[in-house]
């Protein structure tokens, strides 16, 4: 059965996000790596275990009994199997994470007292943004504990913000150590910005990957594809569509995608950037590797998928997206 890009365009209709812009002061001196993703992810992970685990002699999740109502359970593990409501989805294994962390320090290193230090913090549905200020004294309580080798450098929260479209309020003020509680409120639609990318038209695309993009998890990639990438950013919205706004996922993806194959690469410029991190849980060293730098698409087909596209700016794509990984900008039409 031929499936309409109006079916697309339900799945991805009505998606709910929330943008916080964190801001730390450090209080000592120390070294960081460049890339921060994981460092700040198992900085919050680790406490909010600690906050929130009642079970703590339990070696994993998905045997605990009290897993369904568990903050840490339901942010951090795949504690339910994905529904397999679509083929395309069907080689998901696990439930994407409810947020993404991004790095916002350039790749910094090297840290004295009262330089700052600054990260955004992304919550995909309204049930995980209603959770804040868990999370808020989560990263508040960790970073004040320690990050880093051995914990050397300490932080301290002065202040989160929420990017409400064109607004931007203060939510977190860490002198009287006060959340706002209208942040409930404040969040972006997708229906929003699918509406002002239908306004587009224009037959060329020049994206940048912003942070490593790796789109296989099994080989360095070289290149990437108009195909791949908007088969990517459909994988990655179908599955935040299916897991956290209960869409019933149905494509046929083949024919959504028939007319991408047609827009062609004109010209790119990427490097793969390699990273590494510890996992506790493996006990061993992963290798996290992925592509960054920009590429320009020209073809008819562009003002098609544009939709996809631009709600794409604001999930990330590819492998490890929790970790900031994926994430892509439209910088030219």
């Amino acid at each position: 059965m031929q499936i309409k890009s109006m079916d697309i365009e339900e799945i991805i209709n009505g998606l709910i996000w929330a943008q916080y812009d964190f801001l730390l002061k450090v209080k000592s001196v120390g070294v960081l790596p460049e890339y921060k993703g994981s460092l700040i992810r198992g900085a919050f992970g680790s406490e909010l275990k600690k906050m929130s685990c009642v079970m703590p002699k339990n070696k994993s999740c998905l045997n605990c009994a009290v897993n369904d109502s568990c903050i840490y359970a339901k942010t951090f593990e795949s504690v339910n199997e994905p529904p397999k409501t679509d083929k395309f989805l069907s080689n998901t294994n696990h439930i994407p994470h409810p947020f993404i962390i991004r790095d916002n320090t350039n790749m910094r290193q090297s840290y004295v007292h009262d330089d700052d230090f600054k990260f955004q913090f992304v919550l995909i549905s309204k049930n995980y943004i209603d959770k804040l200020p868990y999370y808020i004294f989560a990263f508040k309580n960790a970073f004040e504990n320690g990050v880093g080798m051995g914990r050397k450098i300490k932080m301290t929260l002065h202040s989160v913000d929420v990017n409400n479209k064109d607004e931007i309020c203060k939510v977190y003020d860490g002198e009287k150590e006060k959340i706002d509680k209208t942040y409930k409120e404040k969040y972006y639609k997708s229906d929003d910005i699918i509406n002002k990318s239908k306004l587009i038209h224009s037959n060329r695309l020049t994206i940048e990957f912003i942070s490593p993009t790796r789109l296989n998890s099994e080989k360095k990639e070289q290149n990437i594809n108009f195909k791949t990438f908007i088969t990517s950013i459909l994988r990655r919205l179908s599955g935040i569509a299916s897991n956290y706004f209960n869409k019933d996922v149905k494509i046929d993806a083949k024919e959504f995608l028939k007319e991408a194959e047609e827009v062609k690469t004109e010209a790119e410029a990427l490097t793969w950037y390699d990273w590494e991190r510890k996992s506790a849980r493996q006990g061993k060293i992963i290798k996290m590797g992925g592509l960054k730098g920009q590429i320009k698409f020209t073809g008819s087909a562009i003002a098609k998928y544009l939709p996809l596209i631009k709600l794409g700016e604001h999930f990330h794509i590819g492998k490890w997206t929790a970790f900031g990984m994926g994430q892509y900008v439209v910088r030219d039409y």
